[in-house]
Order: C-alpha cells, then structure tokens, then sequence
C-alpha cells in the first residue's frame, strides 16, 4: 500500500538523520522533492504538492504523528452513541463528525490504512442506519449560513481521505450528501466552494474525470472574480497534473479575462487571497509549461 509504502519513507529517514520535530517536518515540506528513492516518488511529490495548497499545515502534521501516538477516542463515545443513534439524534452525530473524521486521517497519515479503513466503515454504517431512520432532508433546515462553515470544514477534512481509494468508498455516500445539503442551503458561494475541495479530494485521488466534473459545478456556482480565479487554479493544477492540454486551454480561456480585471484596477485585489491565486497559478503555469518542453 502506498500510504505504508510513504510512512516507511519517512520514519526511515527520521531514524537515519536524527531529524527533530522542527527538521523533520521542513525536509517533508521543502526537501522531499529533492531526495530521489526508488519508491514511487513521483506520486509522493504530486502529493505532496497538491497537499500543501489544501493544508499548509501537512508537514507539521505528519511530523507530529510519528512523535504523538494518535489519540483515538471513539471507544469514549461508542455508549453515547449507541444511544443516540437509537433516539435518532442527528445532532449527536453531527458533534462528532469532525472527531470521528480527523481519527481516520490520523491513523491514515501514521500508516495503519487497515485501522483507518476500519473506522471509516464503522462511521459510514452508523450514518446509514441513522440516515434509513431519519432522511438527510431532515437535517438540512438546521444548516443555515452560520452553519454552512462547520459543513464546508467537514467535506473538506472528508475530500483528504480521497486519497485512499478503499476509504473513499466507505465515506463517499456522506460526502455526497453533505454535498447535496451544501447545494440546498441557497448559498451558490458555499456549496461552489464545497464542489471545489471534492474536487480537490478527487483531484488528489487521481481521479481526473470525477475531478473535472465537480470543478465544472463550481465554477458555474461562484460569482466572486477570487473565487473564481481559485476555483480554476485548483483546477488547472487537476489538469496539469493529467496533462490534459485541452482542459488547460479552456482554464486559462476562462482566467485571462479575470486576471485582466485584476491588473486593471477594475477589481480590488484582497490581500487575504491574492498572494494564493497568483503563487498557486505561477506553479500550474509553470509545471504545464515544464512538462510540455520535455514532451
């Protein structure tokens, strides 16, 4: 399995360099393209790559599983829960969603898959026999603009398990529907940007086609000349990846305009987004162009 394949990389060199926390976790995030293996590197990197535009924090995170034993605590809950999934509560299960989902990543990153994929079957048995007694169009009333946030947090912690092909059968079916809740809500910004990170997650998964068409659903939800602009970087990077040259056409037909208003001063830059689109657009742009010369 590659995620067993990528922890034996990394505990390997954390034994052999004597890396600290701080070290370790710098030569995931700058130094891994660097150091060729004969293992699948190129996927590592891709990644890798990919991880550092949905999570920033991904080195960090990986250094501190192998430093922390992940802590698992679904056994606290499983009487709380029986509980509240014979009442029917969907508030319950809401709360501990985001728990539930952050343990699978864990034990995904920490390379015990098995022990992942176990938990996120476990999670998607609970959410069927809770969904059969209460239908999702029950719980959608609830999520209101305060709560669409929370919603968008939890598919996109839910779009990072994409990674394993195995997990995302299992959670697939409640992605789905907080999908079609993220739909409901009457907020096109929101569930566009919630059709960008599954898109993402296929994206990771390699998984172009799915990708493609969640990236389709968002740009034609936002209205936001950032959101757009982030909307098409993240896909760009899709395709670049796939060397869809087509697809990259039709992006950047779709961005140059967008770009323009930006430069011309007809759209006010924001400063909480702007560095992003234009790093992340650099990089696609630049990759693209990369690949084709040694085509």
């Amino acid at each position: 399995m590659f995620a067993n394949q990528a922890g034996t990389w990394i505990r390997e060199r954390r034994d052999k360099f004597g890396y600290t926390q701080e070290v370790f976790a710098d030569l995931v995030n700058e130094n891994l393209e660097a150091d060729r293996d004969p293992i699948n590197h190129d996927k590592i990197l891709r990644i890798e790559k990919g991880r550092q535009y949905a999570n920033d924090k991904l080195a960090a995170a990986i250094a501190k599983v192998f430093y922390e034993e992940p802590a698992t605590l679904i056994e606290l809950f499983n009487e709380d829960r029986k509980a509240s999934l014979n009442r029917g509560r969907w508030g319950w299960f809401q709360d501990h969603l985001d728990d539930d989902v952050e343990d699978i990543r864990q034990l995904w990153m920490s390379g015990r898959l098995d022990d992942a994929l176990e938990q996120a079957k476990r999670l998607t048995a609970q959410y069927e026999k809770l969904k059969s007694n209460n239908p999702p169009q029950e719980v959608i009333p609830f999520i209101n603009h305060a709560d669409a946030a929370r919603l968008y947090e939890k598919s996109e912690i839910y779009s990072m398990l994409c990674l394993e092909d195995q997990i995302i059968g299992c959670i697939t079916p409640i992605s789905e529907d907080l999908l079609k809740m993220a739909d409901q809500t009457g907020d096109e910004t929101f569930a566009g940007k919630a059709h960008l990170v599954m898109g993402n997650g296929y994206h990771l998964a390699g998984k172009p086609e799915k990708a493609q068409n969640e990236f389709m659903k968002a740009w034609k939800l936002v209205r936001e000349v950032h959101d757009q602009l982030e909307v098409l970087r993240t896909w760009k990077l899709d395709a670049t990846f796939n060397a869809d040259e087509r697809a990259c056409q039709v992006i950047d037909s779709h961005a140059k305009p967008l770009l323009k208003l930006i430069e011309e001063g007809v759209v006010t830059p924001r400063p909480d987004t702007l560095c992003i689109t234009y790093e992340g657009w650099a990089w696609a742009e630049g990759l693209w162009r990369e690949e084709k010369a040694y085509s």
